[in-house]
């Protein structure tokens, strides 16, 4: 999506959520903004996380990989997006 990321992670309980989005978020700025050779590109200041459990990572693998679709027919989840 051209506003938002979705990403499914596995982590451990030793790592913060804080502490994963900063390494995501940092060094893509940086390289997106090296690219195109402008300060133009910066993140958001905020982010949302959730756990889910085994069984259902592969819905939401599915729904991660058909997002574009979800958001151009208007069958977005609620509870994914929020």
């Amino acid at each position: 999506m051209q506003d938002h990321i979705h990403l499914l992670l596995k982590i451990t309980s030793t790592i913060t959520i804080a502490s994963v989005v900063k390494n995501l978020k940092a060094p893509s700025s940086r390289f997106l903004n090296e690219l195109t050779q402008s300060d133009f590109f910066e993140w958001s200041r905020g982010y949302g996380a959730f756990t889910v459990s085994k069984k259902d990572v592969s819905f939401i693998a599915e729904y991660i990989r058909n997002q574009k679709t979800h958001h151009d027919k208007g069958t977005v989840n609620p509870e994914l997006e929020n």
